[in-house]
């Protein structure tokens, strides 16, 4: 009998620690990334990609995170010369989704927008002396090895952080991403530079060290969506959706697969039919003005 129990406590050991992992997508996660771009030198370009998640997607009958960003691009001339043009800057968000998350285990899996294939984004099931694995972010093996591993802290748990080359500032990070950022490639590319500038959890930041809210663009979809209320009519739907906001004139209604392909666009009535479309899970995305708002729709 007491082998039998210590047999459970050790299976229960197990399941809540690969159970814990799962915390990876939960906590209102967002990454900001700074991306250069040197193409055109001596004028850079300049982005800095807020990633977050907003909604669920189901893909193969698996759940995933909806992946989505919003940024904001400048430039800097490079040169004693007179700047002949370069400059001006943008504030941008996608209207899709960027990509699918999920997480399982130690392992991080991604699927880009408009592609059907998951790939593994990250595995964190590493030890030193362990080569980097082939992920979508690391294509091509060159001898990059763990060669220690440390932790950070969050609120839900410390995170392991795996030294590449000797290198404490080329790393990997738990639940996190790489040094590179989330989803962009490792190393160093020509001309083209990524740098995780900021990880954060609900409204602190994490890494690269506990601070203050990442410094984002979240006032652009999260806002919206606090301003506008979105009530489809009837969801799940099986012919027509009607779409009601709260008291805001809806200018244009625009449907996409989990895949972030338009299936649907509307912008002179605020019922749209769906009946022709295969069943399952829809994203629909309403425009008032300069704001939107998002909500998933079943078809059935």
């Amino acid at each position: 009998m007491k082998k039998l129990y210590t047999s459970a406590i050790i299976i229960l050991i197990a399941v809540g620690k690969i159970s814990a992992q799962n915390e990876y997508l939960q906590h209102n996660p967002q990454w900001v990334v700074i991306n250069g771009n040197g193409v055109f030198y001596p004028c850079i370009s300049y982005d800095s990609t807020h990633y977050f998640l907003n909604g669920d997607s189901i893909i193969n009958s698996l759940t995933y995170k909806q992946l989505w960003k919003c940024g904001h691009t400048w430039y800097s001339w490079q040169s004693p010369n007179p700047n002949p043009g370069c400059g001006g800057q943008m504030t941008y968000c996608d209207t899709v989704a960027t990509g699918f998350l999920r997480s399982q285990g130690l392992q991080m899996y991604y699927i880009p927008s408009g592609d059907t294939t998951e790939q593994l984004l990250y595995d964190f099931n590493l030890n030193v002396g362990d080569s980097l694995p082939v992920t979508y972010t690391y294509c091509c093996p060159g001898g990059e090895t763990v060669t220690a591993i440390d932790s950070i802290y969050t609120p839900y748990g410390y995170r392991k952080r795996f030294s590449v080359n000797n290198n404490i500032q080329y790393c990997l990070v738990e639940g996190i991403g790489s040094f590179y950022g989330l989803i962009e490639p490792w190393g160093p590319q020509l001309d083209v530079s990524h740098n995780l500038y900021c990880y954060g959890l609900n409204d602190t930041a994490w890494y690269p060290g506990q601070g203050p809210a990442c410094d984002v663009m979240t006032s652009i979809l999260p806002k919206v969506q606090n301003e506008i209320t979105l009530e489809l009519v009837p969801n799940p739907a099986g012919e027509n959706v009607e779409f009601i906001a709260n008291g805001i004139s809806i200018e244009s209604i625009t449907v996409y697969d989990v895949f972030g392909r338009v299936v649907k666009q509307e912008e002179t009535n605020t019922k749209i039919f769906v009946g022709d479309l295969p069943a399952g899970v829809y994203t629909c995305v309403i425009t008032a003005g300069e704001m939107r708002v998002s909500k998933n729709l079943v078809v059935e």
